[in-house]
């Protein structure tokens, strides 16, 4: 009677001789459950995540999470190296969500009048939020509320450098 490491490793290896392109962990790992359904998930998810280190000289990992048949004689380094293709994202502009909103806070209700006033408007980037508006007292209510002005800064990136200095600027 073999192992059942073995037989997830030999059954791993027949599934990669027949995708000479390779197979990524997740559907090597699915078609595992599916051919042992009396094994644990967890116990084939651990032989199957070290099968290029338990079978160096047959399985590579040339790229993360895509497993590899070498076992003909074909050598690590003569797998081709696969390069993630980068997808080109466009560039965000933070001034292009000011007007949208100072018009957001007057919508909310937050703000009677809310204005963009962004972008370095007096000759430093530290001397103005990106948008200001401001509430008005309820006229006539028990309790009158002063004037509040309200300062926002608008952040495109999401790195602590990023957001402390949107603290200080707004």
């Amino acid at each position: 009677m073999t192992s059942i490491k073995t037989r997830i490793q030999n059954a791993a290896k027949e599934i990669l001789q027949q995708n000479p392109e390779g197979v990524n962990f997740s559907r090597l790992k699915r078609s595992l459950i599916e051919r042992f359904p009396d094994i644990s998930e967890e116990t084939i998810h651990g032989y199957t995540h070290a099968l290029d280190r338990n079978c160096p000289t047959e399985i590579a990992k040339p790229l993360r999470g895509l497993f590899k048949w070498i076992g003909t004689g074909e050598s690590v380094s003569e797998i081709p190296s696969i390069t993630p293709q980068v997808i080109e994202t466009p560039q965000i502009i933070e001034e292009s969500f000011y007007l949208p909103f100072a018009k957001w806070l007057e919508l909310l209700g937050e703000c009677k009048i809310a204005k963009p006033v962004g972008g370095s408007l007096l000759g430093q980037k530290w001397n103005t939020p990106d948008v200001m508006g401001i509430t008005e007292p309820i006229r006539g209510s028990m309790v009158e509320f002063p004037i509040e002005i309200v300062s926002a800064e608008i952040k495109v990136t999401t790195s602590i450098t990023s957001c402390l200095e949107g603290f200080g600027q707004a």
